[in-house]
């Protein structure tokens, strides 16, 4: 059995460090005045937490946590879909403008390139891995050959800090490996020899879902990670299984 895990809401939940790296670009300070813990950010951002985790299942790319932070923690929408998510983002970047969004926008790849280098201490305490999944990934590779496909550029030295043993080479990310999962999951099935259909992703995003059910491979949607019970019946619907750790946890011994 061939495994390959998101990161981002499947081994990790980095939503808190998401949200601190847009303040951070949103505030514009320099590298020694950044904020830099949950604390911290929540008081001068009263709501913050209570934001990042009502809205970060809607959220797709990374430059979104700029306006979770600055727009949806003062407004409160109701958002139950991903299109509502789109529009209330619209309504932000409309009110700030396109160019200060862009500004925001490089702001925050900037400080999502520098804050691991760092400050590298401060990311592992607001890096959460979930409990269980280090006993996944073991089992996983007692199977066969365990990959990482992300969309987080930071994926390979994030793991690394974090201490999973996972071959770098079999990390792939946006900037290793291109942005499209299914071009990840083409590229591992042809360097293992292997039919689309033997390999298992496990996934925790709808719209990922929605990219790759026709794909081949079989998927596993996460309930762990960030999406609500509306998008894990989604997510069945066009073919994945939704499992829990101890599920998925047998799954993977059974093969």
């Amino acid at each position: 059995m061939i495994s390959v895990f998101d990161m981002d809401g499947v081994l990790t939940n980095s939503a808190i460090l998401g949200g601190i790296e847009a303040v951070n670009a949103l505030r514009g300070t320099e590298p020694s005045n950044r904020i830099l813990s949950l604390e911290a950010t929540e008081l001068a951002y009263p709501g913050f937490e209570k934001a990042i985790n009502q809205y970060r299942p809607f959220l797709v790319h990374g430059h979104e946590f700029l306006a979770i932070c600055a727009h949806f923690r003062e407004t409160s929408p109701n958002v139950e879909s991903r299109e509502q998510f789109e529009t209330e983002v619209a309504k932000y970047r409309d009110k700030v403008g396109d160019s200060e969004y862009n500004q925001f926008c490089l702001a925050f790849t900037d400080v999502r390139s520098c804050l691991p280098y760092e400050h590298s201490q401060e990311i592992i305490n607001l890096l959460i891995v979930y409990i269980g999944i280090r006993n996944i990934i073991n089992a996983a590779k007692e199977n066969g050959p365990v990959y990482v496909s992300s969309s987080n550029q930071m994926a390979q030295k994030r793991l690394k800090m974090l201490g999973f043993d996972i071959n770098e080479e079999n990390i792939f990310t946006k900037a290793t490996h291109g942005k499209k999962k299914a071009d990840h999951l083409r590229e591992i099935a042809e360097r293992e020899g292997v039919g689309l259909e033997d390999i298992t992703m496990i996934e925790d995003s709808l719209p990922e879902v929605i990219r790759l059910h026709d794909l081949g491979v079989n998927l596993v949607m996460a309930p762990w990670g960030y999406n609500t019970e509306k998008q894990q019946e989604a997510a069945a619907r066009l073919g994945a299984t939704v499992l829990d750790q101890e599920n998925l946890l047998e799954l993977i011994r059974s093969c």
